[in-house]
């Protein structure tokens, strides 16, 4: 009896060491069982960005030979060609990213401030410089079921057109890249000084005046119940041929470097 006592009496102590040691040892398991996770999670992250990396790698080398190739056919030397297929390749991996924000509501103040709409045609004036030509239409009316309905915000669209060495066009909307296409290559353009990016729908007319200096003929025409004048400017120095039109105060178009004529006009001003 006894000895059965002391047995209990044992079995006790050793269950309440156990015990013990139990707590002691259960937030180290924890603990592993965590830091065992993390390492875990790591090797499948590491493996998915790698994946990722090589994507992207494999994307943007294949577009920049696509752009290179261009460049070169089009009589550029390699040097300037891998530069330009360099920044065209990141432009439009720039406008891919861009798109992603544009359709959801940017709360996040960084992200606000990286498309703010600014930022991809400055990028291209800093790589590339002022387009030699270029065409600006603001529309503050949008058709719905054959009738005109004021818009919301008025839509901003712009054509710029870069002569050698890059021969190309590209498109804005709303100051977002949508697109840039080759063209013909063509030794009509010159020089331009004027920034497109001045030009918005609170440009005036005495702000036009200020930029272009007096215009060298008015042309004024009704459309219903709307006045629309066109002020043309002749090339100088300074400036490059261009013609804004109003309609009746506000800004609608801009074309400089490049002015259309009517069918029945051939020359600027009459």
């Amino acid at each position: 009896m006894d000895s059965e006592k002391e047995e209990k009496i044992n079995n006790k102590k050793t269950t309440k060491q156990k015990g013990f040691w139990d707590l002691i040892v259960l937030p180290f398991k924890a603990i592993g069982l965590i830091f065992s996770f993390l390492f875990k999670s790591i090797k499948v992250i590491k493996k998915i960005v790698s994946v990722i990396l090589l994507i992207f790698i494999i994307w943007f080398g294949y577009n920049f030979y696509v752009a290179f190739s261009q460049f070169t056919e089009s009589g550029v030397d390699k040097e300037t060609a891998a530069i330009e297929a360099f920044n065209t390749t990141l432009n439009s991996m720039v406008s891919a990213f861009e798109r992603i924000p544009r359709s959801i509501d940017i709360k996040n103040p960084f992200l606000r401030s990286y498309t703010n709409e600014e930022n991809i045609r400055e990028l291209f004036i800093e790589t590339r410089g002022m387009p030699e030509a270029y065409v600006l239409i603001i529309s503050y009316d949008k058709i719905k079921e054959g009738v005109p309905i004021k818009r919301e915000n008025p839509l901003q669209f712009e054509v710029w057109f870069y002569g050698d060495p890059y021969n190309n066009k590209v498109v804005f909307e709303n100051g977002f890249f949508k697109e840039e296409k080759r063209i013909s290559a063509t030794d009509d353009f010159i020089g331009n000084s004027v920034n497109p990016l001045i030009f918005n729908e609170g440009t005036s007319k005495s702000m036009v005046q200020s930029i272009f200096g007096t215009p060298s003929c008015t042309l004024t025409e009704k459309a219903g119940e709307d006045v629309l004048t066109t002020y043309r400017f002749k090339e100088t120095n300074n400036t490059p041929l261009a013609a804004v039109t109003f309609v009746n105060e506000k800004l609608i178009s801009v074309t400089a470097g490049i002015v259309f004529l009517s069918d029945n006009e051939e020359q600027l001003c009459k």
